[in-house]
């Protein structure tokens, strides 16, 4: 393998995301408008309040800890992954993985219940800690793959 591999987002994954933070900042607004219209802040709103922060949080931890944007660069010395909005790096050495596991996830979707199915990669280090790439997220899902595989046997 030559040089390191990069992961690439589809367009339809940034799509998904702007959808979805424009659906979260709508319903927020919209949620504050109608608790201001109702004076839903007084002492008695205030258990409605919370709710409702508690809901889109949960929203939020749902959508983003699942598959929080990312670039994942696989070179031959280590894994990297680049979280863009926490603007975190991780650094995974092949010495520290335990094991290396792909599975299958499926999805129903419509009335028709079509199974929509797709690869989960999950590196397990020794320390317990777990970090998955999945296939609906990345266009090169098979060349991020490959190239664990190829440089993974040479640590073990």
């Amino acid at each position: 393998m030559h040089g390191p591999v990069t992961s690439r987002y589809d367009n339809l994954y940034w799509m998904r995301l702007l959808v979805m933070l424009a659906a979260a900042a709508g319903g927020i607004y919209f949620a504050i408008f109608l608790c201001v219209k109702n004076e839903l802040f007084t002492q008695s709103g205030l258990i409605v309040e919370v709710v409702l922060w508690i809901g889109f949080g949960m929203i939020y931890l749902l959508y983003f800890h699942k598959s929080p944007p990312r670039k994942i660069i696989i070179s031959a010395e280590n894994i990297t992954i680049h979280e863009y909005i926490t603007r975190k790096q991780t650094i995974i050495k092949y010495s520290d993985i335990d094991t290396v596991r792909i599975f299958r996830q499926s999805i129903e979707r419509g009335r028709n219940r079509e199974s929509i199915s797709f690869r989960i990669l999950q590196i397990e280090l020794y320390n317990g800690e777990v970090s998955r790439i999945s296939e609906n997220d990345y266009i090169n899902y098979d060349f991020l793959e490959s190239a664990i595989h190829d440089y993974l046997p040479r640590y073990k």
